[in-house]
């Protein structure tokens, strides 16, 4: 059974080491990216240092670079007819 002393990290201050929200963080737990314990009545997700590094080792920069890119291309037609500007 996890103890709570083992997994001293908030989902606040993993989110903060990992540099993403709160909410992307719950969705890394949820999909078994991050590994996490959850304590107390409220079901508080807890972390340990050791797993957040492990993520930050295994992450992929380039990989992540090509995403976000894939992602611009593909809202960009999208913006670039609402950014029609008025001659003078």
């Amino acid at each position: 059974m996890a103890k709570l002393q083992d997994y001293p990290l908030t989902l606040k201050d993993a989110a903060h080491k990992l540099g993403i929200s709160a909410n992307a963080v719950r969705r890394l737990v949820a999909a078994r990216k991050l590994p996490a314990e959850r304590f107390g009545p409220l079901r508080e997700l807890r972390f340990r240092d050791e797993d957040i590094q492990a993520f930050l080792a295994a992450a992929d920069p380039a990989r992540l670079h090509r995403q976000i890119v894939q992602r611009i291309k593909q809202t960009e037609p999208h913006y670039q007819g609402l950014l029609i500007l008025p001659i003078r």
